[in-house]
């Protein structure tokens, strides 16, 4: 009920006043003129208006009067009205200021709101990308051919054929050495293994040095240490080109191999290392790396969980000594995923592998 009165009240005192101030103009004008005919027939010796001088004075006191409180009325509903107007605009100022930041707010939350719409698009595009990707690389895995084999087959000839490469280097390399240096323990090396079952040297004349050379050059040490051989010769063989296998010589290997198997393997290369390039250039592994996060690593997962055993190591290898792929080799550290499922019984050079790999996964002697 108050609040009501309080809200009508000015509009009442501006009427009011503007009334009064209104009615006092018109009393003031008149006042003169009521006064000199109420005084004219009661003043002696009147016979001009100069004779009502000290009434004038009197009269002239009274209308200023009047006239000063018009004004007053007139100033003060002017006041009212104006304070009235001022709430008015205040309020408008108001309302404006709120619709003004409830626009803010709409507005940011659709910026939100497009940002999400974007991101999201944007993820849906790469993931798209992503799995047409894979699913290509995984069709292009199954249609590698070479000779009579497929597939993954192919894999697993191709890092035979690397191992093999390799032993033929360090093959030459430890025979010349002891034909050049110990020839007649060679020769008593031939005499000995018809005993240890290895009978195509045992119509190896040993007093002629050509068929000795000969059949020493074509023995397969990897055949005599399988058939555990017991022999100085064997041991030293097995220790100098795998327990501490000579990563110049797999340099070699590779080099050889990567120049026989580049018809047959380039393009399943060029597959992987187009994803990997992709998933580093993108915009959510960048975050990753920037933020230290994993929030994005379910795609290498997804990726590396494709590849079979033998292609891993092959991968491992293509990045590890193929002089242009260094890049490649540090691409794969990213979220510590790749390396860590190297199986060991796969390595082809197993002390060097081991040391390489857990350089690559982070581990060290103290670990």
């Amino acid at each position: 009920m108050m609040e009501k009165v309080y809200k009508v009240l000015p509009e009442i005192l501006i009427w009011i006043f503007t009334i009064l101030g209104i009615l006092l103009i018109p009393t003031a004008i008149l006042m003169p003129f009521k006064i000199r005919e109420y005084y004219k027939t009661r003043i002696e010796d009147y016979k001009t208006i100069a004779d009502l001088g000290t009434i004038g004075d009197f009269i002239g006191g009274t209308t200023v009067a009047l006239l000063t409180a018009a004004s007053v009325f007139l100033l003060l509903s002017t006041i009212i009205m104006q304070r009235k107007e001022i709430k008015i605009s205040q309020r408008s100022i108001d309302e404006l200021v709120k619709q003004t930041n409830a626009s803010v707010k709409q507005a940011e939350e659709a910026r939100k709101e497009a940002q999400i719409t974007n991101e999201t698009m944007k993820r849906q595009q790469f993931e798209t990308t992503f799995f047409n990707m894979v699913t290509l690389h995984h069709n292009n895995t199954d249609k590698l051919s070479n000779k009579e084999l497929k597939g993954n087959d192919v894999i697993k000839d191709a890092l035979k054929t690397f191992s093999d490469y390799y032993y033929d280097f360090a093959s030459s390399i430890f025979k010349k050495s002891y034909l050049a240096d110990d020839y007649n323990e060679v020769v008593d090396f031939i005499q000995a293994l018809p005993m240890h079952g290895i009978n195509e040297v045992a119509s190896v004349q040993t007093s002629i040095k050509a068929e000795v050379v000969e059949a020493y050059e074509k023995l397969d040490f990897r055949k005599l240490i399988k058939n555990k051989v017991e022999s100085r010769m064997v041991k030293e063989f097995q220790s100098f080109a795998y327990i501490r296998a000579k990563e110049d010589l797999i340099d070699e290997a590779y080099y050889k191999f990567e120049l026989d198997f580049d018809g047959v393997l380039s393009s399943y290369f060029n597959s992987i290392t187009t994803i990997i390039k992709f998933l580093s250039e993108s915009e959510f592994e960048k975050e990753d790396q920037q933020n230290g996060t994993q929030n994005n690593k379910i795609y290498r997962e997804i990726l590396f969980s494709q590849f079979s055993p033998h292609e891993m190591m092959l991968v491992y290898y293509f990045a590890k000594y193929s002089p242009s792929n260094k890049w490649l080799l540090e691409k794969l550290k990213t979220y510590n995923l790749f390396y860590p499922r190297l199986g060991e019984t796969l390595y082809e050079f197993w002390s060097v592998d081991k040391k390489n790999i857990e350089e690559l996964i982070g581990v060290t002697d103290t670990e």
